[in-house]
């Protein structure tokens, strides 16, 4: 019963430790917060009706994976805890996007020549959807 315990344990650790690898940044070091190639290419419109309609079910599509989102610049602003970094806020194109797919992390180079009601496109990491709209990690403008 002791060895299936500790055999049990390592399995467990194994597998946690698995999950904290450090990312393979083969890319040549090419600069920027880019995520890289994305698995799905979705626009805003889309993913936020998805997570509009059922967020269970897009957390389950999107966990995990790299976007290409396209969509409309809805608005330009600080991030909320670093006025020295810009969140790209990406709608649907309306005239009341209430909620969107957010790109943080962006110098005042990169969003200096944006303009709300753009068209535009973005790739990052899924990292949360819902209430507040959809956060993208290590996003860049594509």
């Amino acid at each position: 019963m002791r060895r299936a315990n500790v055999a049990i344990l390592a399995m467990v650790l194994g597998a946690v430790g698995a999950g904290c690898a450090v990312p393979d940044d083969s890319d040549g070091g090419s600069g920027g917060s880019s995520a890289g190639k994305p698995d799905l290419k979705v626009t805003a419109k889309k993913i936020l009706k998805e997570f509009e309609d059922n967020e269970a079910a897009a957390d389950g599509k999107y966990k995990d994976k790299t976007l290409q989102v396209s969509g409309t610049v809805s608005k330009i602003d600080t991030e909320l805890l670093d006025d020295e970094q810009y969140v790209i806020q990406v709608g649907a194109g309306t005239d009341f996007d209430i909620f969107t797919v957010n790109c943080d992390d962006q110098s005042s180079d990169d969003v200096s020549s944006l303009k709300k009601g753009k068209a535009i496109t973005v790739i990052g990491e899924f990292e949360d959807g819902g209430d507040l709209g959809i956060e993208l990690d290590n996003c860049s403008i594509a």
